[in-house]
């Protein structure tokens, strides 16, 4: 199944990787305007996704809402209140498991991001504690795959799709 996954969304990863500015987060040369917006991007999606209410996956989601909106409200952001509803229906597991890749897989690099942000002189006084808090999200990752590895029952096609829809949602809203 991950390989499914890490096939099925290759391009539109890459894609999104650099529209979320991945080069310049790298290169020091992010500016507090940019790294508002990619707060505000991840606001939203996890805003969205917060709504999700099942046993299993729940675990896989973790709600970063909170962090977020403080990070926004300390670089003097207007929390955003309104927005597009995702496309993905979050009552089925299938769907569930896609976005949870992507939630999961988007945080892992989230401490490398947050080591480069500190040595970014343009972001000396901004607030990006949800990069900073994703350490503790490698040891989910991993409790993810062998969750993967065991659920027999999945629509693989629907775990590929919402989690494309769900790198989508990321793209319109960047």
């Amino acid at each position: 199944m991950i390989e499914s996954l890490r096939s099925a969304t290759r391009a539109i990863h890459k894609e999104l990787e650099s529209l979320m500015m991945s080069s310049r987060i790298m290169d020091g040369t992010l500016t507090q305007t940019e790294l508002n917006q990619l707060l505000i991007t991840n606001y939203i999606f996890f805003k969205e996704i917060s709504k999700v209410k099942h046993p299993e996956l729940t675990y896989f989601i973790p709600n970063r809402v909170d962090t977020l909106k403080k990070d926004l409200i300390a670089n003097n952001v207007k929390v955003p209140t309104a927005f597009e509803e995702i496309n993905i229906d979050l009552n089925i597991e299938s769907n569930l498991v896609g976005v949870a890749y992507v939630t999961l897989g988007s945080t892992l690099g989230g401490s490398m991001i947050s080591k480069q942000l500190a040595r970014n002189e343009n972001l000396k006084e901004a607030s990006y504690n949800f990069y900073s808090e994703s350490n503790s999200h490698i040891k989910l990752w991993k409790e993810f795959l062998s969750f993967l590895e065991n659920k027999k029952d999945l629509d693989e096609n629907l775990v590929c799709q919402s989690a494309i829809e769900s790198f989508k949602y990321f793209k319109k809203n960047i």
